[in-house]
């Protein structure tokens, strides 16, 4: 995650030298917890789009950890 959130900051620097004005959008940046397994995720949660009253679809995978998983 702090990859990515440095390297939109680092445009949006360049874009604001250049330009004048420079913008991150941290809805669009992944998220990650480094558990076992990992968990990520992109966008607003879903009681932050209910809040703002925006339509959304969400869906929900299970994960199944294998004896080939460390």
């Amino acid at each position: 995650m702090l990859a990515h959130k440095a390297e939109e900051e680092g445009a949006a620097v360049v874009e604001y030298i250049t330009k004048g004005y420079g913008h991150v959008n941290y809805n669009a940046i992944p998220s990650v917890m480094y558990t076992h397994p990992e968990v990520a995720w992109v966008g607003q949660n879903e009681q932050d789009l209910k809040n703002e009253g925006m339509l959304n679809r969400m869906k929900r995978l299970p994960w199944k950890i294998t004896a080939a998983d460390p």
